[in-house]
């Protein structure tokens, strides 16, 4: 070790370990010296000079095994995040104004940050709109977070549960219901298992009364109210648009109600302009799939895909700009067979591919897809150069060119998450907050693209040294993204 040179006294760090660790031999120091640095470290500064010198040794030993000791301390806690992450977490990006991110604070972030309390639980689903987040675990416990704890989160109206809006809060309410899947709306939450539906929130539209009654309850639910519904068949899907909803059981049948706004629900000439309870729409085929947007609704079968309510923007995909009350059929689709749908608020997605003829044993030899989309992308939604309106259903290239099939489609209001077969996430559109999650160009100035690309910081591989497992639920908010993941599986 290089022996220190000293020049005037008022530039030597008095007492301070990293810098003393570099003297060679104490005893070479002068004895005003010596005594400076014990009195920076409140030591005794008497004595004679070896003694001092042998005091400051003393003091430099106890507070290296200190440090020793608090960065055992420091990598073991390192190490049980670690082992907890690893076993999936829940992990978020973008903007946090209102405590979406459920970080404890309403700070952004630029890159996907673990939840901490998500750690190891078990969480698989994950569902937002509006700044309200909700996730499920593999127990069936629902959690919810955001709005700045003025939203429907499904808690009791206590000062400490709203003050902790921005951490994950257990829904008690629905812990013992075994919840399946949950739909956001704009002020209302829909919640399903097997048999039941349960909702809350703000009720404009009065779709949580009771049958039989002769008017509407309009009244707000903070907790989870039982739905009533005229099926017995097994409930397997829900979703919401702003104001309306639709379930989808397991035979294929779905049910719409809330408000009839542009014909969403389905239900041509509907006397009100809304359906209070949930009522059947019958359609000439099993589905399979449904999405509900802002203001229009899709549902697919295994063939086909049908699209109606308000088609500005062209979002219904039908080539023209009309409304519709009714389903229709959207034709660019048909003969492809269909795996995946989603709704954005002006536009949406489809994952398809070649239907086999009777002469085929297989199909096209993969179990995904190609991503057709269609609507308005002013923010590079439709991941199409150059496409801002699509009236019609267009596949996407950067898929389809690099042979990378498709087996989720999650669409937001100004950006666009899907999952590949195998289990890589791709992102694009605006990435106002970095929502994407990935660079999109050499400049900050770049707010959005069209141009698909890989986030990856997921897929099983090491960020920090801590393992992160492949993507398995993604939620899109406004310029913010939820990524669920699975647990890491090590290489080695």
């Amino acid at each position: 070790m290089k022996l220190l040179k000293f020049g005037a006294d008022e530039n030597i760090p008095w007492g301070d370990i990293n810098f003393l660790t570099k003297v060679e031999d104490l005893t070479l120091l002068p004895r005003a010296h010596v005594r400076n640095h014990l009195l920076a470290r409140n030591e005794n500064a008497s004595g004679q000079r070896l003694e001092m010198c042998q005091r400051l040794q003393e003091s430099m030993t106890r507070e290296l095994k200190e440090i020793k000791r608090l960065q055992k301390e420091k990598e073991k806690r390192l190490r049980e995040i670690a082992s907890k992450e690893e076993k999936g977490a829940i992990y978020c990006i973008g903007s946090n104004h209102r405590g979406q991110l459920g970080l404890g604070d309403l700070q952004d972030r630029s890159s996907f940050t673990a939840i901490p309390m998500t750690r190891g639980l078990g969480f698989q689903k994950v569902f937002t709109r509006n700044d309200l987040v909700f996730a499920i675990t593999d127990s069936h416990s629902v959690y919810a977070w955001g709005s700045n704890g003025m939203g429907p989160m499904g808690l009791n109206l206590e000062e400490e549960l709203r003050s902790n809006f921005h951490t994950p809060q257990l829904v008690k309410s629905l812990e013992e219901e075994n919840i399946l899947g949950i739909a956001v709306g704009h002020l209302h939450v829909c919640a399903f298992n097997d048999i039941s539906l349960y909702s809350w929130g703000y009720n404009p539209c009065g779709w949580q009364q009771e049958e039989g009654a002769d008017e509407c309850d309009r009244t707000t639910r903070v907790l989870p109210d039982l739905i009533t519904t005229s099926t017995k068949e097994k409930i397997i899907d829900v979703s919401s648009g702003a104001m309306h909803f639709c379930y989808l059981t397991q035979n294929g049948h779905i049910w719409t109600w809330g408000n009839a706004l542009h014909g969403k629900l389905g239900h041509q000439a509907l006397k009100n302009d809304f359906v209070p309870m949930p009522r059947h729409l019958h359609l000439p085929v099993a589905i399979k799939k449904i999405s509900c947007g802002l203001e229009h609704t899709m549902v697919s079968s295994e063939f086909k895909v049908y699209t109606w309510g308000s088609n500005d923007g062209a979002r219904l995909g039908l080539g023209d700009f009309e409304d519709r009350e009714v389903p229709y059929e959207i034709d660019a689709l048909s003969g492809l067979e269909i795996l995946d749908i989603s709704c954005g608020t002006w536009h949406n997605s489809c994952i398809a591919k070649r239907r086999p003829s009777i002469e085929e044993e297989t199909n096209d030899g993969i179990s995904g897809g190609w991503l057709f989309t269609w609507g308005s992308g002013y923010y590079g939604q439709l991941a199409i150069q150059g496409t801002n309106i699509s009236e019609t259903p267009t596949m996407v290239p950067y898929f389809f060119e690099k042979q990378i099939p498709l087996t989720k489609i999650y669409c937001g209001t100004y950006h666009t998450a899907a999952i590949s077969v195998d289990n890589k996430l791709y992102t694009w559109g605006s990435n106002t907050c970095n929502c994407l999650g990935r660079e999109i160009g050499e400049t900050d100035n770049i707010l959005f693209t069209s141009k698909p690309g890989l986030c990856e910081v997921f897929g099983n591989v090491l960020v920090d040294g801590i393992g992160r497992g492949y993507p398995q639920s993604v939620a899109i908010g406004d310029h913010y993204t939820i990524v669920c993941s699975g647990p890491y599986k090590s290489m080695l």
